[in-house]
């Protein structure tokens, strides 16, 4: 009977060691998948990111309060792209309604914020049709084909106050955008161009940390009928100088401060592939009531703004631009605006001046960006 009993014990003292054992093993297994995971979510979730068990994962990821999902490959990660939007389209217009129209119907992609910069024109009739059109876009009375564009931003100036105007307030309007994507109403996007454009933008190749300007469509030397403008940009060289008014040379000065800042630039090398674009028809087509166009098109000294370009970097910078990287030859010219060694690339002041020789307003979005 003592036999049997100890034999009892004996047994259970194994089993309950064993079962510690056990219970052991298991809280250690837990712990460290437990551990794993937690790691995971420390890396990627709270940035709105969720994980999958392999190494190529699924990934969303927040923009602006909107989740989107890829299928291409963003590094290590697979990023489900439908969903992954345009967060700015801004245009700058003037005339010819119907080709804005037109370029809004192109439009076959998710843009977050369409920003419309309406320019005013001497002739009011041409004023009158073109706020007509913008109104009717906003309040959904032209039937544009799809309902991509979630919000529409307007802005209406009385005085044309020239095209880096525009792109300076779509800049200042939606000042934490991932990019603007900005175009003139003479451009309509191909078939599938807005969603390349949205899917390279976020992927880690091409993402706005690691490019300042993608031009699309334009001239090809000087891609600016539509381009792709980062944060980066904005923050190395500034924004547009507004002494180029009310057009041209404006591209050709940007360009310049981009080379010398080593601020990465991309120029399409096949603009037909992007999109189809009417060159210059604001000025080309405008009415001819027009004094705007009367004066974009007058020769002499500030004939393409060529006076203030020559002054500001010592030559026509436009004729150093070339269609292959670095997109500008930077060994003439100077180096700094105005022979300036401390002047900032980003620094400029409207000449109120020389405004009021080319009868242009005594206003701007930014006179001075110092």
């Amino acid at each position: 009977m003592v036999l049997s009993t100890t034999t009892s014990f004996l047994s259970d003292v194994r089993l309950t060691k064993r079962r510690r054992f056990v219970s052991v093993f298991l809280i250690l297994f837990i712990s460290v998948i437990g551990a794993l995971k937690c790691t995971d979510i420390f890396n990627g979730e709270r940035h709105g990111w969720k994980f999958s068990s392999t190494r190529t994962t699924t990934v969303a990821v927040d923009f602006s309060g909107h989740q989107f999902n890829s299928s291409q490959y963003v590094g290590d990660l697979v990023v489900e792209q439908r969903d992954v939007v345009i967060p700015v389209l801004g245009v700058t217009v003037i005339n010819h309604e119907d080709l804005l129209v037109k370029m809004l119907r192109s439009v076959d992609h998710k843009v977050e914020t369409l920003v419309i910069f309406h320019n005013g024109d001497s002739d009011e009739e041409t004023n009158r049709k073109m706020r007509h059109t913008i109104e009717s876009i906003q309040l959904k009375q032209i039937n544009l084909g799809h309902d991509n564009i979630k919000h529409v931003i307007t802005f209406y100036r009385l005085n044309n106050l020239g095209f880096s105007a525009g792109v300076n307030q779509i800049i200042l309007s939606t000042p934490h955008a991932r990019f603007w994507l900005i175009v003139n109403n003479d451009v309509e996007f191909h078939p599938g161009i807005l969603q390349e454009v949205a899917q390279t933008m976020a992927s880690n190749k091409a993402k706005s940390d690691n490019i300042c300007l993608w031009g699309l469509v334009g001239d090809r030397a000087s891609r600016y009928s539509s381009f792709v403008l980062t944060p980066r940009a904005v923050r190395t060289i500034g924004i547009f100088d507004e002494n180029f008014w009310p057009a041209y040379s404006e591209d050709c000065d940007y360009t310049a401060r981009l080379v010398r800042a080593d601020c990465p630039i991309k120029f399409e090398p096949d603009s037909e592939r992007m999109a189809s674009h009417v060159t210059s028809a604001s000025w080309k087509k405008a009415s001819s009531k027009s004094d705007l166009r009367k004066r974009v098109k007058q020769n002499g000294k500030g004939h393409n703004n060529y006076d203030y370009l020559i002054e500001k970097w010592g030559m026509n910078i436009c004729k150093l631009c070339t269609p292959k990287p670095p997109y500008m030859d930077r060994s003439k010219g100077f180096v700094r605006p105005f022979d300036n060694l401390n002047a900032e690339l980003s620094s400029w002041s409207v000449d109120m001046k020389r405004r009021h020789t080319r009868k242009g307003p005594q206003e701007c979005v930014v006179c001075d960006s110092s």
